[in-house]
């Protein structure tokens, strides 16, 4: 077996001397009197590790490791120094693999560098291993009956593996390995038929020989590693873990993206700013009436012009005070779930109604004064907020936006349908892709009625209508609502 190389680079030829007696007996070692000549000489992957001096002529030790590192960004490098140089220092905290040697060393220099270069071979092992892993389960996930050969040629050719197998679970049940067409039985047929239930990847032990192996499919895939010390186990142990989740964690990742997209985009605190742009719109309009009539009352000589404009003054200022508990209302997470749902929508309505009206749209309430739903107000708050942004959006004029409510076998029924909207999409089961903002907000209405136990149902036409239906308040009885 061939020693490991030491590249040592130092101005001194005693300490050069010194050096390759001491490590000699154990490596491989070339010195060098002059930086710029090792820098020349130097070829990547060709030493274990480097000791260099830090004040050196020409170039110092930290000119010189930077330079290394740009052809060999791995390699371990000791740096050998009897000063306390800031430069090394900050250099040895910042950069990894790096280390300090202080002049005069130790006799114990020796386990040091043995100690850095099996860390660094540890390091390398299982980088490729994880590269290696993910690129098994990578083609894995690619295995067909049309592929499978080229994919068991590419498997072999990854570095951190002795042998790859792949098995066919046939109709049968039995377990057929795909290079020699041959079915398996004995204990290599317990080993796959231990993944093939598993479900997820296991480290397995086969004639003193460790083997990685997890299923794909109809396929099993058996990896045999070319070797197994106690840290690549333990690491093993926490890939097979980790990749354990892998499928879970792919299926969800697109679905995932949609959903933190539009909760970024269209959360409740988007619709809180669209309902402030209304309120703000309106409190201007009041405080503009009272600086108004305020300046007409001051400059009025009339006391009967001074009394109405007062009146004025005061109205608005009513006005602006409730028009602010409104907004306040509108928001405030409540959990009595026992307030009436016309309370709740109106109290949505009154903020958003002008801002409709001003749209050429008409909104409807059919819902009586008693109707109580096993929601709480402030998700029926969304749900009224989310329909009446649809209309803004998507009804242009005369149009109308309309809730009806009916109770059909003891569940009440909410009706909300959008007259003169014309939608692009025939469903809301899905997240939406892109821009389809109401498409969105038709599915977070469906959502929050399931959350509490309901269901819900989109018709596109003739007009879009969203029926939510909702299992009997708990609180409400039959008897009490007209039911017998």
């Amino acid at each position: 077996m061939s020693k490991h190389k030491v590249l040592v680079v130092d101005d001194e030829p005693f300490v050069l001397n010194a050096l390759k007696k001491e490590l000699g007996k154990s490596y491989d070692v070339n010195t060098y009197l002059d930086p710029e000549e090792a820098l020349d000489s130097f070829k990547p992957k060709e030493f274990d590790v480097a000791i260099l001096d830090v004040r050196m002529p020409k170039m110092n030790g930290v000119e010189l490791a930077e330079k290394i590192r740009l052809k060999d960004p791995e390699l371990p490098i000791l740096f050998f120094t009897g000063y306390t140089d800031p430069e090394a220092l900050s250099w040895i905290h910042k950069t990894k693999s790096t280390y300090r040697i202080p002049k005069p060393w130790a006799n114990d220099l020796e386990i040091l560098v043995e100690r850095v270069i099996e860390t660094q071979r540890n390091k390398n092992l299982f980088n490729n291993l994880i590269r290696d892993t993910i690129e098994i389960l990578r083609l894995g996930r690619t295995i067909s009956d049309e592929s499978v050969t080229d994919i068991k040629e590419r498997m072999n050719n990854l570095l951190s593996f002795a042998a790859v197998e792949i098995y066919r679970r046939r109709s049968d049940g039995k377990f057929m390995e795909i290079e020699n067409k041959r079915c398996v039985n004995g204990l290599k047929e317990n080993m796959v038929e231990t993944v093939w239930v598993a479900k997820e990847p296991r480290i397995l032990r086969e004639n003193g020989k460790w083997t990685w192996a997890t299923k794909f499919g109809d396929y099993v895939v058996v990896v045999y590693l070319k070797e197994l010390t106690e840290e690549t186990h333990n690491y093993l142990q926490l890939l097979k873990e980790i990749f354990a989740l892998t499928s879970e964690i792919e299926r969800k990742t697109e679905e995932e993206k949609k959903r933190i997209y539009w909760l970024f985009k269209l959360n409740r605190d988007s619709i809180k700013s669209y309902v402030s742009r209304i309120f703000a719109h309106q409190a201007n309009n009041y405080l503009g009436a009272i600086i108004g009539n305020a300046d007409y009352g001051l400059m009025s000589g009339s006391a009967t012009d001074t009394r109405a404009s007062l009146e004025t003054i005061i109205n608005a200022a009513q006005e602006l005070a409730s028009t602010i508990e409104r907004y306040r209302t509108c928001f405030n997470e409540t959990e009595d779930k026992n307030k009436k749902l016309c309370d709740v929508i109106n109290s949505c309505t009154d903020i958003f109604v002008n801002e409709l009206r001003d749209h050429g749209i008409e909104t409807t309430f059919e819902i009586p004064e008693n109707t109580c739903t096993v929601c709480p107000p402030y998700v029926w708050e969304q749900i009224v907020m989310n329909a009446f942004l649809v209309a803004l959006d998507g009804i242009k004029e005369n149009g109308k936006v309309k809730f009806t409510h009916r109770l059909i076998e003891g569940k009440d029924e909410i009706r909300i349908t959008w007259e003169g909207y014309r939608p692009t999409f025939e469903t809301i089961d899905e997240l939406p892709e892109g821009e389809e903002t109401n498409r969105f907000r038709l599915y977070i209405i469906g959502k929050l009625a399931e959350n509490y136990g309901g269901e819900y149902q989109f018709k596109p036409k003739p007009h879009p209508e969203l029926i939510l239906t909702f299992p009997a308040h708990p609180h409400n009885p039959m008897e009490n609502r007209g039911m017998k």
